[in-house]
């Protein structure tokens, strides 16, 4: 007989969901609406790749810097006085009807984040195992009944306006083609980032000093 029994979560992939209040003014989705479009795999993005420096989102970009405190402070959990993360490039993709955004990672970032201006319901978001070879946490090819997390080469979330989504910038994640029946553009509004501080140890021969450039000072 057990007499007590648990599954627990070991090594775990952060993956941080938030809400914000308001979710969307309207004033910040007609600026992301009207900004300049170029052409990308599969849908398009903003030719600025820096948009969080505008005044207009100022506020948008105050929250978001918020949550990947929290985040960082819950899963990396640095000595803060030493390390800081702040946000690198930034731009908002545009995806319609019969579009899709091909299955990517964040190179050259730590933690990334897709914030959803404006998506339909049903709309969400795909991430893939970091395990490639086998798919899943269990290495095995066996057709489960059920798919959970562990048994699981993808992972759909499905997302709302107002919700940020933070997670590791080498995880893998896409957005499958819509449905040609979809009325409404999906934007989702994109963000990495990076370090600066002191890192290592110089007794154990890794120190490292980071420096963050002024291009990435935040619009207060």
């Amino acid at each position: 007989m057990i007499e007590s029994c648990k599954t627990d979560h070991l090594f775990p992939i952060p993956i941080g969901i938030y809400k914000r209040i308001p979710k969307i003014t309207e004033d910040e989705l007609n600026f992301i609406k009207n900004l300049e479009r170029i052409s990308n795999e599969s849908n398009k993005h903003t030719a600025d790749t820096y948009i969080l420096q505008h005044k207009e989102l100022k506020n948008l970009y105050r929250f978001f810097k918020e949550c990947l405190h929290h985040y960082i402070t819950e899963t990396i959990a640095p000595n803060q006085d030493e390390v800081q993360f702040y946000v690198t490039q930034s731009w908002a993709n545009y995806t319609k009807s019969g579009e899709y955004h091909q299955l990517h990672k964040h190179q050259n970032s730590i933690v990334s984040g897709v914030f959803y201006p404006q998506v339909e319901k049903n709309d969400n978001i795909t991430f893939r195992n970091f395990d490639e070879t086998s798919g899943a946490q269990l290495p095995l090819n066996i057709q489960p009944v059920v798919f959970n997390r562990y048994n699981s080469a993808t992972w759909k979330y499905p997302v709302q306006i107002g919700e940020l989504y933070l997670f590791p910038g080498a995880l893998q994640h896409c957005v499958e083609t819509l449905p040609k029946n979809k009325e409404t553009t999906r934007i989702s509004l994109s963000f990495n980032t990076w370090c600066e501080g002191q890192l290592g140890n110089p007794k154990e021969l890794n120190s490292l000093k980071l420096i963050r450039e002024k291009r990435y000072d935040s619009v207060e």
